[in-house]
Protein backbone atom coordinates (compact mmCIF):
# COMPACT_ATOMS: atom_id res chain seq x y z
CA UNK A 1 0.00 0.00 0.00
CA UNK A 2 2.77 2.44 0.84
CA UNK A 3 4.13 2.62 -2.71
CA UNK A 4 0.63 3.43 -3.96
CA UNK A 5 -0.62 5.57 -1.09
CA UNK A 6 -2.30 7.97 -3.52
CA UNK A 7 -4.72 5.22 -4.58
CA UNK A 8 -6.30 4.86 -1.15
CA UNK A 9 -8.81 7.08 0.67
CA UNK A 10 -7.40 9.55 3.22
CA UNK A 11 -8.89 7.55 6.11
CA UNK A 12 -7.28 4.25 5.00
CA UNK A 13 -5.38 3.69 8.26
CA UNK A 14 -8.60 3.98 10.26
CA UNK A 15 -10.48 1.67 7.86
CA UNK A 16 -7.69 -0.94 7.95
CA UNK A 17 -7.38 -0.82 11.74
CA UNK A 18 -11.15 -1.13 12.18
CA UNK A 19 -11.21 -4.14 9.83
CA UNK A 20 -8.43 -5.89 11.76
CA UNK A 21 -9.99 -5.07 15.14
CA UNK A 22 -13.39 -6.39 14.00
CA UNK A 23 -11.68 -9.68 13.07
CA UNK A 24 -10.05 -9.90 16.50
CA UNK A 25 -6.60 -9.33 14.98
CA UNK A 26 -6.72 -12.76 13.30
CA UNK A 27 -6.76 -13.77 9.64
CA UNK A 28 -10.37 -14.44 8.67
CA UNK A 29 -9.31 -17.39 6.52
CA UNK A 30 -6.58 -19.31 8.38
CA UNK A 31 -7.08 -17.64 11.81
CA UNK A 32 -3.40 -16.90 12.44
CA UNK A 33 -2.93 -14.07 14.90
CA UNK A 34 -1.28 -10.72 14.10
CA UNK A 35 2.40 -10.82 15.05
CA UNK A 36 2.56 -14.63 15.20
CA UNK A 37 5.62 -16.36 13.76
CA UNK A 38 5.25 -18.38 10.57
CA UNK A 39 7.78 -20.26 8.48
CA UNK A 40 8.01 -19.17 4.86
CA UNK A 41 7.21 -21.97 2.40
CA UNK A 42 9.55 -20.36 -0.11
CA UNK A 43 12.66 -19.66 2.00
CA UNK A 44 12.08 -21.65 5.18
CA UNK A 45 12.77 -18.53 7.29
CA UNK A 46 10.59 -17.47 10.20
CA UNK A 47 8.74 -14.17 9.85
CA UNK A 48 6.19 -12.18 11.81
CA UNK A 49 2.72 -12.13 10.31
CA UNK A 50 1.39 -8.61 9.73
CA UNK A 51 -2.29 -8.69 8.86
CA UNK A 52 -3.68 -6.88 5.82
CA UNK A 53 -7.03 -5.22 5.28
CA UNK A 54 -7.79 -6.78 1.90
CA UNK A 55 -10.26 -5.43 -0.63
CA UNK A 56 -12.87 -8.00 -1.58
CA UNK A 57 -13.21 -6.37 -5.01
CA UNK A 58 -10.28 -5.68 -7.32
CA UNK A 59 -9.53 -2.05 -8.24
CA UNK A 60 -11.68 -0.73 -5.35
CA UNK A 61 -8.96 1.41 -3.79
CA UNK A 62 -10.63 4.82 -4.24
CA UNK A 63 -13.81 3.72 -2.46
CA UNK A 64 -14.20 5.49 0.89
CA UNK A 65 -16.36 2.59 2.22
CA UNK A 66 -14.77 -0.54 0.74
CA UNK A 67 -15.70 -4.10 1.60
CA UNK A 68 -12.65 -5.34 3.51
CA UNK A 69 -11.52 -8.63 5.00
CA UNK A 70 -8.67 -9.16 7.47
CA UNK A 71 -6.15 -11.54 5.85
CA UNK A 72 -2.57 -12.65 6.47
CA UNK A 73 -0.12 -12.10 3.58
CA UNK A 74 -0.40 -15.73 2.42
CA UNK A 75 -4.21 -15.74 2.32
CA UNK A 76 -4.28 -12.23 0.82
CA UNK A 77 -2.00 -13.34 -2.03
CA UNK A 78 -4.12 -16.41 -2.71
CA UNK A 79 -7.34 -14.40 -2.65
CA UNK A 80 -6.01 -11.70 -5.02
CA UNK A 81 -4.62 -14.37 -7.37
CA UNK A 82 -8.05 -16.00 -7.64
CA UNK A 83 -9.68 -12.61 -8.28
CA UNK A 84 -7.15 -11.81 -11.02
CA UNK A 85 -7.64 -15.20 -12.69
CA UNK A 86 -11.39 -14.62 -12.69
CA UNK A 87 -10.92 -11.10 -14.07
CA UNK A 88 -8.67 -12.44 -16.85
CA UNK A 89 -11.27 -15.08 -17.79
CA UNK A 90 -14.01 -12.45 -17.93
CA UNK A 91 -11.83 -10.16 -20.06
CA UNK A 92 -11.13 -12.99 -22.47
CA UNK A 93 -14.84 -13.85 -22.74
CA UNK A 94 -15.63 -10.18 -23.34
CA UNK A 95 -13.00 -9.98 -26.07
CA UNK A 96 -14.32 -13.18 -27.71
CA UNK A 97 -17.83 -11.72 -27.59
CA UNK A 98 -16.65 -8.50 -29.27
CA UNK A 99 -14.81 -10.41 -31.99
CA UNK A 100 -17.98 -12.40 -32.66
CA UNK A 101 -20.04 -9.18 -32.84
CA UNK A 102 -17.45 -7.68 -35.19
CA UNK A 103 -17.64 -10.71 -37.48
CA UNK A 104 -21.41 -10.24 -37.60
CA UNK A 105 -20.97 -6.54 -38.41
CA UNK A 106 -22.47 -5.33 -35.13
CA UNK A 107 -19.36 -3.89 -33.41
CA UNK A 108 -16.00 -2.39 -34.47
CA UNK A 109 -12.93 -4.58 -34.41
CA UNK A 110 -11.30 -4.96 -30.99
CA UNK A 111 -7.89 -3.38 -30.75
CA UNK A 112 -5.05 -5.66 -29.72
CA UNK A 113 -1.99 -3.42 -30.02
CA UNK A 114 -1.40 -0.25 -28.05
CA UNK A 115 1.46 2.18 -28.18
CA UNK A 116 3.19 3.12 -24.92
CA UNK A 117 1.46 6.52 -25.03
CA UNK A 118 -1.99 5.01 -25.50
CA UNK A 119 -3.36 3.99 -22.13
CA UNK A 120 -6.97 3.18 -22.91
CA UNK A 121 -8.83 1.40 -25.63
CA UNK A 122 -11.12 3.12 -28.09
CA UNK A 123 -13.28 0.01 -28.47
CA UNK A 124 -16.10 -0.22 -25.97
CA UNK A 125 -18.15 -3.17 -24.83
CA UNK A 126 -21.47 -2.93 -26.70
CA UNK A 127 -23.64 -3.41 -23.59
CA UNK A 128 -21.70 -1.62 -20.86
CA UNK A 129 -19.87 1.09 -22.87
CA UNK A 130 -16.69 0.21 -20.95
CA UNK A 131 -13.31 -0.08 -22.69
CA UNK A 132 -12.52 -3.66 -23.66
CA UNK A 133 -8.77 -3.47 -23.21
CA UNK A 134 -6.61 -1.09 -21.24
Amino acid sequence: MYQRKHLYPPNWKELATACKAAAGWRCQTCHIRHGAKRRSKRTGNLYSVWLHAAHMTLHDTHNSHPELKCLCPRCHGRYDYRLRVCEARLSLECLKHTVLLHRRGIAPAPCNVHTKEQTSCHVQHPHTAMPLCN
